[in-house]
């Protein structure tokens, strides 16, 4: 997870800037895989990668103790981001320092796309989870908006750039098949990041996906190029 490490040891803070001032903005994507996880009381839950601990966030709420959250990320300016009273542990993406059969859910959000080699974390995921427990994994599907924009404008216009290795259909239960899961499901969902108004959405974005060469315009423009944007009452929605 090189690309990962490389690209948010230099723009972990504005990636929760932005999440930090829109904590509600990808609520419905959140709510997916938290449905998927389907948590009961007891349970131990790791969140990884962590980020800045916006999946664990949501999950909070849905557990008994705050310390039984595991928040494993490899980048040390989101781990002291991530809130204290979750259980935080830095490691290596290949090295997975949990023991065998200590958890009760895994949940990965929008972070494995950065991996080349996938297996790695499945295999891990396996081996940490108790048997017939459950892992989620939520990420960009290959060939759709969301990818190209990724790849294309966040490449073009961030101080980083962004090679994202997209999930193609399937790839995902085959990974999940290959490293022992068994009733295993894959689905395409679609949902919408909101915001109150077209400045959030620009903030949002700017922030989110370090577009620190771009203006506030050409952000704008380029959304709406790759994307179907729509506003009503209640503000304007991404999908």
């Amino acid at each position: 997870m090189d690309d990962y490490v490389a690209i948010f040891s230099q723009r972990a803070q504005e990636y929760n800037a932005a999440c930090k001032r829109y904590p509600r903005a990808r609520q419905h994507e959140r709510q997916l895989i938290v449905d998927w996880l389907d948590i009961g009381t007891g349970q131990t839950i790791c969140d990884w990668p962590a980020g800045g601990g916006y999946l664990a966030e949501g999950l909070a709420p849905l557990v008994d103790d705050t310390n039984m959250l595991i928040c494993v990320e490899p980048v040390w300016e989101f781990i002291r981001e991530i809130p204290s009273e979750f259980n935080r542990v830095i490691a290596a993406f290949d090295c997975l320092t949990l023991k065998p059969g200590s958890v009760d859910r895994v949940g990965s959000l929008a972070g494995l796309h950065h991996e080349e080699n996938r297996e790695i974390f499945f295999r891990q995921a396996f081996d940490v989870l108790k048997p017939s427990e459950i892992l989620a994994v939520a990420d960009v599907m290959a060939g759709t908006a969301t990818a190209e924009f990724l790849n294309g404008p966040v490449d073009k216009f961030s101080s980083t750039g962004h090679k994202g290795m997209f999930f193609e259909e399937g790839e995902l239960a085959g990974h999940l098949k290959k490293a022992g899961f068994v009733n295993i499901e894959e689905k395409h969902h679609h949902f919408t990041w909101d915001f109150p108004d077209w400045p959030a959405l620009i903030f949002f974005s700017r922030n989110l996906f370090g577009l620190s060469k771009a203006s506030d315009d050409q952000i704008q423009n380029i959304l709406k190029e790759f994307f179907c944007i729509t506003s009503d009452s209640s503000g304007v929605h991404l999908p």
